[in-house]
């Protein structure tokens, strides 16, 4: 039929329209299932709906407050033992000050010496009342 019409090459025009319908059919099929832009935004839409569900569904789960730890009970024992130490550095050292305790020391730490250890003493005494507050 081809070479009836005037074709020199009657092979070469059938090859050419076969692959002429081949591509023709081709484009048709990626048409078809192509998405048009309004169907695309939709669907990226429902997309970033989606995730800022599970984001703000992560974000409730992070922000719930964990469970507070127990209250330590007081360190009765250790508050005390701290004020009864203090107590007796400060009153002892106090004492060699002033002369009441007798011992073989020099004149400097029966004065500077008994001082400052009566600072220590106090500090101690204020350590353990805080221990008894829970500071």
């Amino acid at each position: 039929m081809i070479r009836d019409t005037g074709s020199s090459d009657a092979e070469a025009e059938l090859a050419e329209l076969v692959y002429r319908a081949r591509a023709y059919r081709n484009r048709a099929e990626r048409m078809a299932q192509e998405v048009s832009p309004r169907q695309q935004l939709r669907h990226v839409a429902e997309q970033v709906a989606r995730i800022q569900k599970e984001f703000e569904e992560f974000s409730a789960s992070q922000t719930e407050q964990p469970p507070e730890p127990p209250k330590k009970s007081r360190p009765w024992f250790k508050g005390l033992g701290q004020i009864g130490q203090g107590a007796a550095l400060s009153i002892a050292n106090v004492a060699l000050a002033v002369g009441v305790i007798q011992f073989p020391v020099s004149p400097e730490t029966q004065t500077w010496g008994a001082l400052a250890s009566v600072a220590t003493g106090i500090g101690t005494v204020l350590t353990g009342v805080g221990e008894l507050r829970n500071e």
